[in-house]
């Protein structure tokens, strides 16, 4: 058994060197990760990922677990908050002629035999981005009340009004729709 902590700069599996068995290595996900990824929404966030491979000829399977906080904008309020992540997944890679970093249904990735390390950055920030709601809303405190900024709130509101001109519509187009039936 062997136990690799990685730099933060390094997010490498070397694999093709280790016996077969079972191997334990650690990540630590930050704000640096974050920037590598330009499209992102999400700038900080500090998250642990420890994998275990397990190694043998024909495949390499591997249990992750992410654990962490990812600093995100609410959709409500606009404030910034952190957001807990925790997850637990499997991905299994198998040996073939060419890489494919296509997942299928199964969570299998193909990797050539010519290849020695896995890189797990873009595996790592796939499974983060998909662990985040696709609403973003502070979470609600012990009451199960809002802990969003009451003052953006309310002026969100104010400044949202509704225009009563555009809910009504034109006699000449409900005359036209009776044409329909």
């Amino acid at each position: 058994m062997f136990f690799i902590q990685n730099k933060l700069e390094n997010y490498k599996i070397s694999y093709s060197e280790l016996p077969a068995g079972k191997h334990y290595f650690n990540f630590q996900i930050d704000d640096k990760f974050f920037s590598i990824f330009k499209e992102s929404d999400i700038e900080k966030g500090e998250i642990f990922a420890e994998v275990e491979m397990i190694k043998s000829t024909k495949m390499l399977l591997l249990d992750i677990i992410l654990k962490g906080y990812v600093n995100l904008q609410c959709d409500k309020c606009g404030d910034f908050f952190d957001f807990e992540i925790y997850l637990e997944t499997k991905l299994k890679v198998d040996f073939g002629e060419v890489n494919s970093d296509l997942y299928d249904a199964d969570d299998t990735i193909t990797v050539s035999y010519n290849e020695t390390d896995l890189t797990m950055d873009q595996h790592f920030y796939d499974y983060i981005n998909l662990s985040i709601p696709i609403r973003k809303i502070h979470p609600k405190d012990i009451n199960n009340k809002s802990t969003c900024n009451k003052e953006s709130v309310k002026k969100l509101k104010e400044l949202t009004h509704k225009d009563e001109t555009i809910s009504k519509t034109d006699p000449r187009w409900d005359a036209l729709k009776s044409l329909l039936n």
